[in-house]
């Protein structure tokens, strides 16, 4: 890279920029198809750990429940994606607020920050990935 001072400004020029602007789409590519694989591997954490507060507190009667619960995008925008943890199970609500049912929220508590972890560390990855070639 040359960098000069001209009449108008400082001015840049870079050599090998169709390469550098082919690696960024690449980039750009990868990163759009992985984000919302990240955001969904943070919310299977705490899909998981939903399924393992509901066993522990014997709310277990035939493995319905459990079993339905899961992480899905529910919404990606320019703006913002939004993952939904839950089930589709009429009943569930009834077993969230018991008295010791809370097991979403609870397990939302509980792995937050290893979902946000998680998350930041596979998109470092993918660009780690891309950039340190």
């Amino acid at each position: 890279m040359t960098q000069w001072h001209g009449s108008k400004g400082w001015y840049i020029k870079m050599m090998g920029a169709a390469k550098a602007k082919r690696r960024i789409a690449k980039m750009t590519k990868e990163i759009g198809e992985e984000f919302p694989n990240a955001f969904l591997r943070g919310g299977e954490m705490i899909a998981r750990e939903a399924k393992i507060i509901i066993n522990r507190k014997g709310h277990v009667v035939s493995g319905t429940l459990m079993g339905s619960i899961h992480a899905e995008v529910t919404d990606w925008r320019e703006e913002y994606i939004e993952i939904s943890v839950g089930t589709w199970l009429h009943y569930a609500r009834k077993i969230e607020n018991l008295p010791d049912g809370g097991y979403l929220f609870e397990a939302f508590e509980i792995k937050r920050n290893d979902a946000l972890n998680t998350i930041e560390r596979d998109l470092k990855k993918v660009i780690k990935r891309n950039v340190g070639r």
